[in-house]
């Protein structure tokens, strides 16, 4: 399934997914390490704030 929503990125998302019934949402973290919230980006960190819906943050390896 495809949406597109306009407004702040991290509100559309948490709405969508009680809207659909999402058991869980993964998103990636900018940087080197997930672990560190400043280099997990503004949009990720407020879905793992919200505490709305279990998060898997992933992080990604440049090759």
């Amino acid at each position: 399934m495809t949406s597109i929503r306009e407004g702040v990125p991290h509100e559309e998302l948490l709405s969508y997914a009680e809207d659909q019934g999402v058991d869980l949402v993964v998103v990636g973290a900018k940087g080197r390490s997930a672990f560190q919230t400043v280099l997990l980006g503004s949009t990720t960190e407020a879905i793992l704030r919200a505490d709305q819906v279990p998060v898997l943050v992933v992080n990604s390896t440049d090759h």
